[in-house]
């Protein structure tokens, strides 16, 4: 299964690590490669930014990591490359550009779930329009009607109502809305080489990564 973590704002990459490391059912604190239920790949599809990368540097994480730059590659080709590799794992988890260009679009159009993490400032939600009606327009081609679509809420914190109106704000694009990732310290602190089930086992941080990851598995079924 390919899923494509897209954004145009901040939060995707935190987003992407702890999905796929959460998909990977890997035991608490077990950093080694495929000792989870599921082999898993974390694909880093903007290598000159690095973030997926940045994170997978430590050499800790129970998945997998790679990257494919275009290089001289048509984008045909590269897309032909990466379908290659999900089909011998059980997910590859691309984080996406952060910019809406020829790339992004084109693994829209091969995914078959779309994870959009999402606040509600006006960019934001404006960026998400932007790429709905992209989506729209490949399941109208797509013979499967894909792609799937989950929405979730982002950099709101736990002790505000700003992830209750997040929600709210996701919900009028009519897809489902998986839980929330609230901004929270521990992700942050996570971030040299290390996932939230790794770092904060059983913390807020770390249920809300496997309640997303729950969520997906139940999408994809």
């Amino acid at each position: 299964m390919l899923i494509n973590v897209a954004n145009l704002e901040d939060g995707q990459s935190t987003c992407a690590l702890n999905l796929a490391c959460a998909l990977s059912g890997t035991d608490q604190l077990c950093a080694d490669r495929w000792k989870g239920a599921r082999r898993v790949i974390l694909f880093d599809a903007e290598p000159t930014r690095g973030t997926a990368t940045g994170y997978a540097s430590g050499g800790q994480l129970p998945v997998s990591r790679d990257s494919l730059p275009l290089g001289d590659s048509t984008i045909d080709k590269w897309l032909l490359r990466i379908l290659a590799i999900a089909s011998k794992v059980d997910y590859l988890v691309v984080d996406s550009p952060p910019h809406f260009d020829a790339i992004a679009r084109a693994i829209l159009g091969v995914s078959d779930l779309v994870v959009i993490p999402c606040s509600s400032s006006a960019a934001d939600l404006m960026g998400v329009a932007a790429i709905m009606r992209a989506i729209g327009t490949m399941r109208l081609a797509r013979p499967d009607g894909g792609p799937k679509c989950l929405l979730v809420p982002t950099r709101g914190t736990a002790e505000t109502t700003r992830g209750d109106e997040i929600g709210d704000a996701l919900r009028k694009f009519g897809e489902p809305v998986g839980p929330a990732i609230y901004r929270r310290a521990a992700f942050e602190d996570a971030f040299a080489g290390r996932w939230i089930g790794d770092f904060a086992h059983y913390s807020p941080a770390h249920e809300a990564a496997v309640a997303l990851a729950v969520c997906v598995e139940a999408i994809l079924a």
